[in-house]
């Protein structure tokens, strides 16, 4: 196999959309990256719970087990209405760095809350690195920093709340 050399024009003349719009993207895209990931921690526990024995019952048999998985799914289902708006949104053009930022913090502390639900419903299992939920978990946590820390998005959000 051999290596293709590509030739790229000066930066300069890339037709880069204006920084505002590139955060926004930055961070639609990783809330659904997050929407994505909590989705497939969720799925993956809920085939768990489903499977699992134990004391005879599937784990879904346990009321506390059954809540806790309509909790997930609840706010994972609000959540992804809020990120397809903003998709929408992104569409038309008219997405803005509050709402994006929204959409992000959102979204990254959800995929932490659910991949950590997972974990402590698979039990021991959970916390193995050789399930999904593990490593779901572990990778998760970074999108809380990743195109600006949470913290950061709350403070942009702050500033449209202000009446002055």
């Amino acid at each position: 196999m051999s290596a293709v050399l590509l030739t790229l024009p000066p930066l300069s003349l890339i037709p880069f959309p204006p920084s505002s719009l590139r955060s926004s993207q930055e961070r639609l895209i990783i809330a659904v990256d997050c929407q994505a990931r909590a989705e497939n921690a969720f799925e993956t526990t809920r085939t768990w719970c489903n499977e699992r024995v134990a004391f005879g019952k599937p784990l879904i048999a346990k009321q506390v087990v059954a809540h806790k998985l309509a909790e997930m799914k609840t706010a994972l289902s609000i959540n992804r209405a809020f990120v397809d708006q903003c998709l929408q949104l992104h569409h038309e053009g008219r997405l803005d760095t509050a709402t994006a930022s929204m959409a992000k913090a959102a979204s990254t502390d959800l995929a932490w809350r659910i991949c950590d639900d997972a974990v402590q419903l698979h039990g021991g299992m959970g916390f193995m690195w050789e399930t999904s939920v593990a490593r779901q978990l572990a990778d998760t946590r970074v999108h809380r920093i990743y195109g600006g820390a949470n913290e950061i998005m709350k403070e942009l959000i702050a500033r449209t709340c202000k009446t002055n």
